[in-house]
């Protein structure tokens, strides 16, 4: 006991923690952040956050070695750096922690965590991670060839390099192509797989013969049978929660912290596998509905030449009847001019024919006026005669 405890004693004496308060977090409009340089194991680092990773669905977070790093296989070899990464719990003392072992050499200059921690459990009031929008980060860097207090090292087996994850580059854009992602994604999965079985593997046969292990085997050799499945067979058998929970129960059984730091990445990467897998199956399903809008698409191009042709051939049947009208129009205007002129000449005849009428009218009236004269001298004719006869008589 009493070794143990001089051990984390002086492990934490080995450590230098930087801590970095961010206020108003939650305003910030940034593809990337950068904390300010500070010192630990004789170097120069800084924390360097992505608030925005995964379409903006979680922040990913990273060391990166400011001062000049030695050359890759340069000798001396460098020992692994030991670092640690915490979003400080402000309420519960419930801090997410993250431990990762690195060595940084030139071209290799960050490591860290793709996915460190999801908007919803940031943005949770309840996790305690974001009060009065501020957020509080803490790095802790051993010292060459030290440890961290609570975390043995296994630089050997358990070492995490840019290569086990997507890498972020100076100067690169926060969100990766999904393609490219996509690769680091399954190479990193193969990578924890491979480390996961052999670690775990060494350790069945260590523990053979404890009966007390025997439950930790075969959750193991449980695991193992879904690992040697490609990731789409999983998913495609819904058996995702099933790896999910055998390999948190491991975690939770296991004594080994490195063996529980790679069956965490296992699980958080196979939760990322699951996004991309089902983004592929999308992909696909698109395709499949984009021939069938194709060939519809076609069907109504063919369709819209047909009716082209139509409109076509009204439009000349419409400028036949414009033709047709405008004859007529012009032949209405004929008409209209000769039945103006047919009017005028038999207004002219009317008042014509009135004028004869009233002369035929005084000439009736005097033929009239001389028959009656006639008839009166006739009487006086009849009379005189009478007269005369009686005298000669």
């Amino acid at each position: 006991m009493e070794v143990a405890e001089e051990r984390r004693k002086r492990a934490k004496e080995d450590t230098e923690k930087f801590t970095w308060t961010i206020p108003h977090f939650s305003k910030l409009n940034v593809n990337n952040l950068d904390s300010d340089i500070f010192a630990a194991g004789g170097r120069k680092w800084r924390i360097v956050l992505y608030p925005k990773a995964g379409g903006g669905r979680f922040i990913s977070a990273y060391l990166r070695l400011v001062s000049s790093p030695p050359q890759a296989g340069c000798a001396p070899p460098i020992q692994c750096t030991l670092f640690r990464l915490t979003l400080v719990d402000q309420i519960n003392c419930h801090s997410l922690t993250k431990v990762a072992e690195h060595e940084f050499v030139a071209g290799n200059l960050h490591s860290g965590f793709w996915p460190f921690v999801l908007h919803s459990q940031l943005y949770n009031p309840c996790k305690g991670f974001l009060v009065n929008d501020t957020v509080i980060f803490e790095a802790e860097v051993s010292k060459k060839g030290a440890s961290l207090p609570g975390v043995a090292r296994h630089c050997g087996s358990a070492q995490r390099t840019v290569a086990d994850q997507p890498a972020v580059a100076a100067n690169s854009p926060a969100e990766p192509e999904v393609q490219l992602v996509s690769r680091n994604l399954m190479a990193e999965l193969a990578s924890v797989a491979s480390r996961m079985k052999s670690t775990a593997a060494d350790e069945i046969a260590n523990s053979s013969s404890c009966s007390g292990s025997s439950l930790l085997r075969k959750q193991k050799e449980e695991l193992f049978r879904f690992l040697n499945k490609s990731l789409e067979d999983i998913h495609k058998s819904n058996s995702s929660n099933n790896v999910e929970e055998i390999a948190l129960r491991i975690a939770d059984e296991t004594t080994d912290p490195i063996e529980q730091m790679i069956l965490e990445d296992l699980v958080s990467e196979f939760k990322k596998s699951f996004f991309y897998i089902q983004n592929v199956h999308d992909a696909e399903t698109f395709m499949v509905h984009a021939k069938h809008v194709e060939a519809r698409l076609i069907h109504r191009g063919k369709q819209l030449s047909c009716l082209e042709a139509e409109v076509s051939r009204l439009g000349e049947e419409e400028m036949e009847l414009d033709a047709k009208i405008q004859q007529l129009l012009a032949c209405k205007a004929k008409i209209r001019d000769d039945k103006s002129s047919t009017i005028a000449e038999m207004e002219k005849l009317n008042l014509t024919a009135s004028r004869e009428l009233k002369e035929l009218k005084q000439q009736s009236k005097r033929a009239s006026e001389n028959r009656s004269a006639l008839a009166q001298f006739n009487a006086w004719w009849k009379i005189l005669k009478e007269n005369l006869g009686s005298r000669s008589g």
